[in-house]
């Protein structure tokens, strides 16, 4: 009598190729994730630092008008 395998190895194959699918997915996910919160917080930086200049120009520039004003 011939042997016959009755385990499912193309399910639990299948099963398996989905969970390394799915971490794959969320580790790509997390990454993505952590590149954008480093991103954003560069631009926020950027912006702090642009501000701070633009707010010492302002008051070099109210300076220099009353100086002319005298």
């Amino acid at each position: 009598m011939a042997k016959i395998n009755l385990r499912p190895w193309r399910e639990e194959l299948r099963a398996e190729k989905q969970k390394q699918f799915v971490v794959m997915i969320l580790g790509a996910a997390i990454i993505a994730g952590g590149l954008v919160f480093l991103w954003k917080t560069d631009m926020d930086s950027r912006i702090a630092y642009q501000q701070s200049r633009n707010a010492y120009i302002e008051t070099a520039t109210k300076k220099l008008d009353q100086q002319i004003k005298e």
